[in-house]
């Protein structure tokens, strides 16, 4: 009875151990990725756009969510869903405002830098979500959670040891770059590619 017992609590624990199936590995794989690409989008446009207009075109991720979802776990929006997805994409036309037609507008609209900035972090938040509600479903929430978000802050501290801070400058090329002391442009890192790229540098006092 005793071996029995010493036996199955063997089994349960060889069971219970987490164990991430090989489909799911590049779903986690994917996820870290559009995580740090949405991630860093977002930062370029909030740094150096209008946040009334990044915030709404960002809310249009549900519509870029919508084909792989499908392809990837067979849903398709409710009616319901469908008559959101149709406010959302005409509350954002709406942000150009000025004359015109519609056409126009939209061209308007995404003549800004940080509304392409939005829209590039919204359709990869689109694609994260259907990537994240495949991974759930074949390794249970707790588990994909846990693997996706242990993936992404692995590979943002190796990003982060790897880059200077001249780097992120560059990158998310702020319109005001603000340095707080005694630095000046001479001294303050980045200020040169700000300059170059039409923006400014000022001190914080």
């Amino acid at each position: 009875m005793a071996a029995r017992l010493a036996d199955v609590r063997g089994t349960s624990l060889a069971e219970a151990r987490p164990v991430c199936p090989g489909p799911v590995w590049p779903a986690v794989a994917a996820s870290c990725l559009l995580v740090l690409g949405m991630s860093g989008l977002l930062a370029r446009a909030s740094a150096r756009g209008d946040i009334s207009i990044v915030g709404p075109i960002l809310a249009l991720s549900p519509i870029f969510t919508i084909v792989p979802d499908a392809a990837l776990s067979g849903g398709l929006p409710s009616a319901l869903g469908w008559i959101g997805l149709a406010l959302s994409l005409t509350g954002t036309v709406s942000l150009s405002g000025g004359t015109g037609g519609r056409l126009i507008r939209i061209r308007a609209l995404f003549a800004r830098r940080d509304a392409l900035d939005a829209l590039g972090a919204a359709f990869l938040l689109g694609f994260l979500a259907a990537v994240d509600r495949y991974g759930a479903r074949h390794l249970g929430p707790p588990s994909y959670l846990v693997a996706s978000h242990g993936a992404t802050a692995l590979l943002t501290t190796l990003i982060v040891l790897a880059t200077t801070p001249r780097d992120l400058i560059v990158a998310c090329r702020p319109d005001v770059l603000v340095k707080g002391g005694d630095y000046d442009v001479e001294t303050t890192v980045g200020a040169a590619e700000v300059i170059a790229a039409g923006g400014r540098s000022s001190p914080a006092g």
